[in-house]
């Protein structure tokens, strides 16, 4: 989701960037699996190579039965207990249906494609409880940026905003680079004095 606004950060403060992904994986359980594989590599890697900041997904939202993996807490925890702080961002809300597709078939009222809010996503972060006895971790919530108040929205400023029904078009995240390196610097601050 959050890349180009992440890499566009990067790049004005001269951040060494690693992106450490497999597609369809969440780094969660070490099992023997390919994504179980993954996941261990990766593990071991950071914690061979302690990196300044892992930016990972905080949340699994799908529509009001948005809740974090326990597996996620494990994963978190090991990264915390080595001194590696985490930036977990909340999913995003996932939308039933494809964006693009009902934009399409609604191009006079794009509007008619968002949703309530509240159908979407529950009114608490379920991150917030859940790790607020891990001292490494941020947590960073763009839900704001997606939705207001009632409305979650396809479109914003003529921006279309999923590229499918839960993941984000790199055209709307890379407006929010601004946000996301706001943040970035909340929790690296000595990065900002370099």
């Amino acid at each position: 989701h959050w890349f180009s606004a992440v890499q566009a950060a990067a790049v004005t403060n001269k951040w060494d960037l690693q992106v450490i992904v497999k597609v369809t994986c969440r780094y969660e359980q070490i099992i023997d699996t390919s994504c179980g594989r993954w996941v261990g590599n990766t593990e071991q890697y950071l914690l061979d190579n302690p990196p300044d900041l892992v930016i990972t997904t905080a949340t699994v939202g799908s529509k009001r039965q948005e809740r974090i993996p326990e597996s996620y807490l494990e994963r978190w925890n090991v990264l915390n207990d080595a001194g590696i702080p985490i930036m977990a961002i909340r999913d995003t809300p996932w939308f039933p249906y494809s964006i693009p597709a009902c934009v399409d078939e609604n191009r006079s009222d794009p509007n008619v494609c968002s949703m309530n809010r509240d159908e979407l996503l529950l009114e608490v972060n379920p991150a917030i409880a859940a790790t607020e006895n891990i001292d490494n971790f941020h947590l960073a919530d763009f839900t704001d940026y997606l939705c207001d108040d009632d409305r979650c929205h396809a479109v914003i400023d003529n921006i279309v905003t999923y590229r499918d029904r839960d993941h984000l078009t790199s055209t709307f995240v890379s407006r929010l680079a601004p946000v996301m390196e706001e943040k970035l610097l909340e929790i690296l601050p000595s990065a900002a004095e370099e």
